[in-house]
């Protein structure tokens, strides 16, 4: 084969995968690489349609293929991690993105800080994260999530700035106003919170924490009518919710229904037996009631 005939059938298959035929492009990577197995741009892409399609064994095995061919291509490299982050196999994501580290990309800083956060790892996730603020400091993603970690880690002051500057790079992260949110309710600054979690619903009315956090807010601000139906939404888009089924039994507790509060202890506790929350209502409901 050719160059010329190679880069034809490149640009055909590109165009195939553009137009949803998926099937179509398939099929001429598949030929590229039986005739021309150095072409190692066929396999991303082969990749990268497999993936799509839900097929990640395939996807992955392809990668695998154009790596012994290219044991160090950056792209496929970064697909490979990607795919492996996904399923959830953050240690042999990190170990395919610590083959590029060296290039010092702020994405690749990035990728490796989201595998260690989610791997459980802070302090490896916050020194990536901090490399890739090193390396260009305009990201946003990169500020916000290691504002979550700092949030996580007990740092809520640090959390708070490193927010503020994800929000500044891009204000429609409904993600960044909810963690502020939180921030600034681990900092006592109770309305300003308030203020974030009605942000993070704008930004994003399909997230359940955002509804449940605005409601929480409004109870501690002894807002109950808001409260209820903030924590209803977040209910109803997820009803398996045993955290906001117990808020909405302590919301109970602060406007005198009893009853209503016992029941919803009850059910966060069928939803997730040993439920702390869950079971420190069910208690203070005894206490209120006199029993020992």
């Amino acid at each position: 084969m050719t160059r010329s005939q190679l880069h034809s059938i490149l640009e055909k298959a590109r165009g195939f995968a553009e137009e949803g035929k998926a099937l179509h492009a398939i099929q001429l990577y598949r030929r590229v690489q039986e005739d021309e197995p150095s072409a190692v741009e066929s396999y991303a892409r082969l990749a990268i349609l497999y993936s799509e399609q839900g097929h990640n064994n395939s996807a992955e095995s392809v990668l695998g293929l154009g790596l012994k061919r290219d044991p160090t291509n950056p792209e496929l490299l970064l697909l490979l991690g990607d795919l492996l982050v996904r399923e959830g196999r953050y240690s042999s994501a990190i170990s395919c993105y610590s083959r590029i580290r060296r290039f010092k990309r702020p994405g690749i800083h990035l990728r490796l800080g989201l595998a260690h956060f989610r791997a459980g790892d802070l302090v490896a996730a916050e020194h990536e994260l901090r490399s890739a603020i090193r390396v260009d400091p305009s990201l946003p993603k990169v500020h916000e999530l290691l504002g979550e970690i700092l949030l996580r880690g007990g740092d809520a002051e640090h959390a708070i700035a490193e927010l503020r500057r994800a929000i500044r790079r891009d204000r429609y992260s409904g993600t960044a106003h909810r963690l502020l949110g939180s921030a600034l309710l681990d900092t006592q600054h109770v309305v300003e919170a308030h203020e974030e979690f009605l942000l993070a619903v704008d930004m994003n009315p399909d997230d359940p924490v955002a509804w449940q956090l605005c409601g929480e807010t409004l109870i501690r601000m002894r807002q109950y009518s808001d409260a209820e139906y903030y924590l209803k939404r977040a209910l109803s888009l997820d009803p398996t919710s045993a955290d906001v089924t117990t808020s909405l039994g302590y919301l109970c507790i602060r406007k005198g229904d009893v009853e209503r509060a016992q029941e919803a202890f009850e059910a966060a506790l069928r939803i997730e037996p040993g439920h702390v929350r869950a079971l420190d209502g069910k208690l203070h409901l005894r206490i209120l009631s006199g029993q020992s």
